[in-house]
């Protein structure tokens, strides 16, 4: 069932399945912007965000820098 995989999942990640996914998307678009010089929009884009916003906060709240920020 969906509870029996989250429980297990959180037990062997150690975060949830939701968080791990945002995780996942935060640390590609990062690499996209500091390796491949890609504009924050683009990587939020291209690592499955659908609203730049969303993704700016989270990564803010993640890095503890803005998009933007992070590419200086």
């Amino acid at each position: 069932s969906e509870s029996h995989f989250r429980k297990l999942f959180t037990k062997h990640t150690g975060l949830s399945p939701k968080k791990y996914i945002i995780l996942k998307k935060l640390k590609n678009a990062y690499i996209l912007m500091s390796n491949y010089g890609v504009s924050p929009i683009q990587a939020s884009v291209e690592s499955g965000f659908s609203n730049y916003s969303e993704f700016s906060k989270l990564f803010k709240k993640e890095f503890g820098v803005s998009p933007k920020e992070s590419r200086l």
